[in-house]
């Protein structure tokens, strides 16, 4: 993965301003970010865990500030060593499964909503917890900015090893923008298609396909009508 330092330096080779002028590396730094970003909402390919420490009779806990999108939650009571998968409900849906009982019944949880939007979207455990355990939260993480005042210029951008020039084509699009030089669009069509790509070989990180339970059978995900 790239430093912060070796895609400025690319951004600048781009624009054909190896020293500041035009554009001032803070400006680029930031745009470098804005990238990120982009990238990281775009094709969730960010994926990160986080372990929250659960009390007995606490049914709601904050997620973790970056998170994007969760794709998967998990839970371990603290006396057991046994990881019991929890089902997701949209809030609403919840009260088929809850009805008058949301806040009165206890024990293992079997169902999670969530309510809020980050930094402080929370999930809602059902049943509420009747002793203390943990949850893994599987979740896609939006990017962190890096400091645009080259304290950081060593740090990684957090863009995915062989798709760095996504930042660089992003910056240049920017920049070219702001310059008002028509060659932007350009720039944004190879932003666009190159994102596309990486949409598309990064949708799971592997070739093979899935397998969906049809009954009590598993057939190929491609057989049955989808991959995904």
């Amino acid at each position: 993965m790239a430093t912060l330092t070796s895609i400025l330096t690319d951004v600048r080779n781009k624009l054909d301003e190896t020293t500041s002028g035009q554009w001032t590396d803070a400006e680029l730094r930031t745009w470098i970010n804005e990238a990120a970003r982009d990238i990281s909402r775009r094709s969730e390919t960010l994926q990160s865990t986080s372990s929250i420490s659960v009390s007995a009779d606490t049914q709601e806990y904050t997620l973790p500030t970056d998170t994007l999108r969760v794709h998967r939650v998990e839970w371990r009571p603290t006396a057991s060593s046994n990881v019991y998968p929890l089902e997701y409900r949209d809030f609403n849906s919840m009260d088929t499964v809850w009805w008058s009982s949301q806040t009165t019944s206890k024990g293992y949880p079997t169902f999670y909503t969530m309510w809020g939007y980050p930094p402080s979207l929370k999930v809602v455990l059902y049943p509420t917890p009747s002793e203390a355990g943990t949850l893994k939260v599987f979740y896609y993480q939006h990017s962190t900015d890096l400091a645009t005042d080259g304290t950081a210029d060593s740090s990684t951008v957090p863009v995915p090893a062989g798709y760095e020039d996504l930042a660089t084509t992003y910056c240049e699009m920017v920049a070219l923008r702001k310059d008002r030089d028509p060659r932007w669009q350009e720039a944004r069509a190879l932003y666009m298609d190159t994102l596309t790509e990486m949409q598309d070989r990064t949708r799971r990180w592997t070739d093979q396909g899935d397998f969906i339970q049809v009954g009590q059978t598993y057939v190929p995900g491609w057989l049955w009508g989808s991959e995904w």
